[in-house]
């Protein structure tokens, strides 16, 4: 009894450590899958405590196609409708402005990614129900927690997520183990930054 105990609370301080490891703004590097296991282990250290998880819990083939936000081609209308009256003249324009230390593009973009619970099928189903109910109910924790930086030289690169939606739900049972799998819709945006001087 007291080690179940101990246990649990061992796995409630985990889980508190790594959200507080990807800081309180967002900063740092957290993965969907990371970001989900801190929230399931705080809310139930039985089924995805950090020190002996009784459920498996992977992400998996998780791809993005991206439209630029900036720079976006127009396709091909066809011909131009006949033009306008010329309309009166422009004022002069303004200066241009003084060059900038920072050049950034962003793209947005959609896709999917798998969440897939593995391990004893009672245990599976209730790992199911949970984790759908943390996708429906705190789905902002999980927006706002997903977010990885890096740079090379003076290329900034960063990926936040923007919304999850929960598209489709499986239970392949076999035997005594099972796995379930949630299907996300995922959305994110990528900001590329070059910082100059």
């Amino acid at each position: 009894m007291a080690d179940s105990a101990d246990r649990a609370a061992a796995d409630r301080a985990a889980a508190d450590r790594a959200a507080a490891d990807r800081g309180s703004a967002g900063q740092g590097h957290a993965e969907l899958v990371d970001v989900l296991k801190a929230l399931l282990a705080r809310a139930s250290p039985e089924l995805f405590g950090t020190v002996r998880p009784t459920i498996a819990l992977t992400v998996s083939g998780e791809s993005l196609t991206f439209d630029v936000l900036s720079g976006q081609a127009t396709p091909d209308r066809g011909p131009d409708p006949p033009a306008p009256d010329p309309p009166a003249p422009d004022p002069p324009a303004p200066d241009p402005p003084a060059p900038s230390d920072r050049v950034v593009r962003s793209l947005r973009g959609s896709g999917q990614a798998t969440v897939s619970l593995s391990g004893v099928a009672a245990r599976v189903r209730r790992a199911r129900d949970l984790t759908l109910a943390v996708l429906a109910t705190d789905i902002d924790r999980v927006v706002g927690g997903v977010r990885s930086s890096q740079h090379e030289g003076p290329y900034w690169t960063t990926r936040r997520l923007t919304g999850v939606t929960v598209t489709g739900v499986e239970t392949l049972p076999a035997g005594d183990v099972a796995t379930a799998r949630i299907i996300l819709r995922i959305e994110a945006v990528l900001e590329f930054e070059k910082r100059v001087g």
